[in-house]
């Protein structure tokens, strides 16, 4: 269990934040149970919703999310209402959402892998049963030197049929590829006729045919299961936002998308994605209160949720100095933020002008935490960042570094 302890208390209770008076968090969820939280766990269309302790932000648990895009995901159903009207009027008030989004596993893979079922030693694989060597393999029962095969038992011309590729030959079942010889039907270029086979070097589970499909160079040549076949399950792209509908006791819903590319992760990963309490104006209202928080990806894949809290943020948003370059023309030079300013989503713009240049407002060149830039001529320039709340709830903050360019 990855984990980051933290105190907490229940739904509804107020966190002093930095210990500063007169400012509290409100907790939703701050991994306890769903028992103790007073939530219940649903799905919603074919996503799910479990407690876990793989992975933990706050307390003992977290809530593991399988998300299958935009709209399958989590349902969060509180058993009493949060209240949130005394915080909702300031402007310095978020909803903030800790969610991790483990490094995917690649799952891409050949069916029928080198070990595997038609793999180069499993079963129809080079050496397996219906292999090169195996039953039905260019050397075993029904291969080329085998009964059935090229030189032995039935069908053993290379050009008629059932020939080369006949039944049980190097081409037919369990063989390569299916009835047939080398250029008859269902031999090495016919359209037709190979079966393809069971475990044989070009039949499902071998290099070759896909079940009735033709010959080496026929359908079925690059069939299933091969160890050099084409049939490969394909990589979802991984999770780059999170969706977070807020359900409120009147009926009327909230619809956010969280861009994790605003966010930096702490070392463990987890990342506070918010928005402001104030763009839900029913929350000000004499029944403002919150029933129901649902949580998805973009894309296919896993997250967990850490915390939810409604938080009064205001931190400033402070950025690192950048340092001094000296490079040559032509160079590629990176550029890294470093900004902090709570649980704020943060946008980065990067503008280049020549050294000592004043320009009002600064033109954005490129946005990002990274920036990267070829200097073309030499001389010396000014790289300026700003950083700003995507909200624009905080004042900017802005640095310059000089770079000079030489020959």
């Amino acid at each position: 269990m990855k984990r980051m302890w933290r105190p907490f208390l229940p739904a509804g209770a107020f966190l002093l934040a930095l210990g500063m008076p007169g400012r509290a968090d409100i907790a939703l969820y701050e991994g306890q149970t769903p028992q103790a939280s007073g939530l219940k766990l649903l799905p919603w269309g074919s996503g799910e919703a479990t407690e876990s302790t793989e992975y933990v932000f706050t307390g003992i648990k977290s809530i593991k999310v399988k998300t299958h895009g935009r709209y399958q995901g989590a349902r969060l159903v509180l058993e009493r209402p949060l209240d949130l009207r005394q915080v909702a009027a300031s402007p310095a008030s978020q909803l903030a959402v800790t969610v991790l989004v483990p490094e995917r596993t690649s799952t891409g893979r050949l069916r029928g892998s080198r070990l595997g079922p038609g793999g180069m030693m499993g079963p129809g694989g080079m050496i397996g049963p219906g292999g090169a060597a195996g039953s039905g393999g260019m050397m075993g029962p029904g291969g080329m030197a085998g009964p059935g095969g090229l030189r032995g038992g039935r069908g053993g011309s290379m050009t008629g049929p059932p020939g080369m590729g006949g039944s049980g030959g190097m081409t037919g079942p369990p063989g390569m590829g299916g009835s047939g010889g080398t250029t008859s039907p269902g031999g090495s270029r016919s359209q037709r006729g190979g079966r393809g086979g069971s475990g044989g070097m070009l039949g499902p589970g071998g290099p070759g045919g896909d079940g009735t499909g033709g010959g080496m160079l026929g359908p079925g040549g690059s069939g299933r299961g091969a160890t050099y076949g084409q049939d490969l399950l394909v990589e979802p792209k991984p999770i780059k936002s999170v969706r977070v509908v807020v359900v409120l006791n009147t009926g009327k819903q909230v619809d956010v998308t969280l861009p994790l590319e605003y966010t930096r992760p702490n070392p463990e990963g987890w990342r506070t994605l918010s928005f402001p309490i104030a763009a839900i104006p029913a929350l000000k209202g004499a029944e403002g209160q919150i029933t129901e928080v649902r949580i998805f990806g973009d894309s296919v894949g896993t997250m967990y949720v850490g915390a939810i809290r409604a938080v009064d943020d205001q931190t400033p948003i402070r950025v690192a100095n950048l340092p001094e370059r000296t490079v040559a023309v032509n160079d590629k030079v990176t550029f890294t933020a470093s900004a902090e300013a709570g649980v704020s989503q943060l946008k980065y713009e990067w503008t280049v002008l020549k050294a000592g240049e004043k320009v009002d407002p600064l033109p954005v060149d490129a946005e990002g935490r990274v920036f990267e830039h070829k200097f073309r001529k030499s001389g010396e320039y000014d790289v300026h960042l700003t950083v700003r709340d995507v909200y624009g709830l905080k004042a900017p903050a802005h640095t310059v570094t000089r770079v000079r360019v030489t020959m």
